[in-house]
């Protein structure tokens, strides 16, 4: 999730810098107040919409403690019976003599 929110965030930045027309290689205190004004405009606002609408997705997910208790243990289960398959798979001859070795 961080990743994707990064990415879009700095597609987004990149977009607001071009649409204001931000300076490249500007020295500090050389940049035009309204630039800046701008530029702040477009990251306030956008970095609300984001914000919230991570809350919004956040609040949707409702798990109780004991509907994770039953996920947790499905998942071990799951765990148990997959290490328990992988070790009899491993007894087993291989049909490769050379990986027979033991």
């Amino acid at each position: 999730m961080l990743k994707s929110v990064a990415g879009v965030g700095n597609l987004m930045g990149g977009m607001a810098i071009e649409w204001i027309a931000f300076p490249t290689q500007a020295a500090a205190g050389t940049v035009p107040a309204d630039k800046v004004f701008w530029l702040d405009i477009a990251a306030c606002p956008g970095l609300m919409i984001f914000y919230v609408t991570g809350f919004w997705f956040l609040s949707q997910y409702s798990i109780s403690r004991g509907r994770y208790a039953e996920i947790r243990a499905a998942l071990d289960d799951r765990q148990k019976t997959t290490t328990k398959d992988l070790a009899e798979i491993n007894e087993r001859p291989h049909l490769d003599p050379h990986l027979n070795r033991r």
